[in-house]
């Protein structure tokens, strides 16, 4: 078996014979979408050619040393290939939709320690924050990817979506909390940190958590 902490990495795909999908699916670093120009599949071609030129690179160099210390191995090319099953850090209700193996299983959180989380505690400020309504919704990108430099007219439909549940508490991770995008918005709780793991161990918070690459 293999796992890895990511989403999804083309070179791992592409070593279990997997499709890359080029045409439509966004190579690991790319900061655009599915839908692409002509000229935007050509940069996420060149995109995925340079992440298979660097990964095969220093794994090859981490072979060698493998090599002179244990003897003659297999690469990672010829044990992912042989591999029963690819354990990923993905989610299939929030991954761009692409062609997959049945070897492959996607497992949000794989790489979250759930005892940790348990034993994390929330001071006050945020147990009168997550009481404040019947359900709680965590919103955070990650720390690659910001909030505060997302598209206007995504934050807005962000912020629309949110006015429809005047029953739920939106935290959403936002680099500047001092903004007044969320002003007529009473739901709505800007923080340029939060507890993470604490607020995850609650069993009366309910989560989102998008996990960006650019």
């Amino acid at each position: 078996m293999a796992v890895t902490a990511l989403t999804h990495l083309d070179t791992l795909s592409n070593a279990i014979g997997e499709p890359t999908a080029i045409s439509y699916l966004p190579w690991t670093g790319s900061s655009g979408g599915d839908k692409m120009t002509f000229f935007g599949r050509f940069r996420n071609l060149f995109g995925f050619m340079i992440e298979q030129h660097v990964i095969e690179y220093i794994y090859e160099n981490e072979l060698v040393h493998f090599r002179k210390k244990f003897g003659d191995m297999k690469g990672y090319a010829d044990l992912l290939s042989q591999a029963s099953f690819l354990f990923t850090n993905g989610n299939p209700y929030l991954d761009f939709a692409h062609p997959t193996l049945h070897k492959t299983v996607m497992i949000g959180g794989i790489s979250v320690e759930q005892d940790a989380m348990n034993m994390k505690e929330i001071d006050q400020k945020w147990s009168t924050i997550l009481s404040a309504r019947p359900h709680t919704v965590l919103i955070s990108f990650g720390s690659m990817a910001k909030s505060i430099d997302m598209p206007v007219h995504y934050r807005q439909a962000l912020l629309d979506t949110f006015s429809s549940f005047p029953n739920v508490t939106f935290i959403w991770k936002y680099e500047n909390e001092d903004s007044s995008i969320a002003a007529d918005h009473p739901n709505v709780y800007l923080s340029s940190w939060v507890p993470q793991t604490a607020l995850l161990s609650k069993l009366y918070a309910f989560h989102l958590y998008l996990t960006c690459w650019e």
